[in-house]
């Protein structure tokens, strides 16, 4: 009976550490999609920009003339 029992426990120990990864996963790919598409929508201003890329720090520079 106790050896069921402990079984039992292991089983729904695991089975809420799998729903808990399972839900981390997809918080994650929620988060990818939302910048993604963030990112897709701001392409045309990032492109309308004057930037040029500083080799001195690996970020780009945005140059007001």
């Amino acid at each position: 009976m106790i050896e069921h029992l402990e079984t039992v426990m292991l089983i729904r120990a695991n089975n809420l550490r799998g729903y808990k990864q399972q839900k981390y996963t997809d918080q994650v790919m929620r988060l990818s999609q939302t910048y993604q598409s963030r990112m897709t929508s701001a392409q045309p201003l990032l492109q309308s920009l004057n930037l040029i890329h500083d080799p001195r720090t690996d970020y780009d520079r945005l140059i007001i003339s």
